[in-house]
């Protein structure tokens, strides 16, 4: 039974930026995000779940789904909404161990995006298919 709803978040252009990012992953990164939110989704509470954690300081507000791959920690970022019981992904992200975020500033990124959503109503959210 799913407890959560994923929905992507897509710009006023139409671009699901999520969806871009998930399909530039080859297919081992593609089948770990794909576990992760059926795990995610039929888990009521994410609490002390080490492959979900919120983001803090400036980037309160944010969470990240967290594996690694190759050695490469791959960050889906999202957030709890719209609507109860949905979680929607804005963007995802990467990192080589000791390594920059690829793509750079994506944390600040998705950071903007909430805030255009949530206080200009910019974008909208589709389902996550």
């Amino acid at each position: 039974m799913a407890n959560w709803r994923f929905l992507n978040y897509c710009t006023e252009e139409g671009r699901n930026l999520f969806r871009e990012w998930y399909e530039e992953q080859d297919a081992a990164v593609q089948a770990e995000i794909d576990t992760i939110i059926i795990v995610l989704r039929a888990t009521l509470d994410w609490k002390g779940r080490k492959d979900c954690l919120p983001l803090k300081k400036r980037h309160a507000g944010l969470w990240e789904v967290r594996f690694t791959v190759n050695k490469i920690r791959y960050r889906p970022v999202g957030f709890f909404g719209p609507k109860s019981g949905e979680f929607t992904l804005l963007l995802g992200c990467s990192k080589k161990i000791r390594g920059a975020y690829t793509p750079p500033n994506a944390f600040d990124k998705a950071l903007e995006l909430l805030k255009s959503f949530r206080e200009a109503g910019k974008g909208r959210v589709c389902d996550h298919d």
